[in-house]
């Protein structure tokens, strides 16, 4: 991916309507999947901006993994509480 994008995208996945759906639908899933808690860990591979990690971050435990330097940089900032992996 263009090392610009992963700026771009975190400037407007808040409110666009294909991230906030994309992240709805991954919910849904999960919820299905069964209930989240604290002491369950959600791996996020391909974490990108963090914003699902983020979002997931006050119901369960989160790694994520990413591998582009870009992406790491965002998601380290984004995600105190979490860890993230390359």
């Amino acid at each position: 991916m263009d090392p610009y994008e992963y700026k771009r995208m975190a400037a407007v996945e808040q409110n666009h309507w294909f991230y906030v759906g994309k992240r709805k639908i991954a919910q849904y899933w999960l919820n299905r999947a069964g209930a989240l808690d604290r002491n369950k860990l959600l791996v996020d591979v391909g974490a990108g901006t963090g914003a699902f990690a983020e979002e997931m971050l006050p119901r369960c435990r989160v790694l994520a993994v990413d591998w582009h330097d870009e992406s790491l940089a965002l998601l380290r900032s984004r995600l105190p509480d979490a860890s993230v992996v390359k």
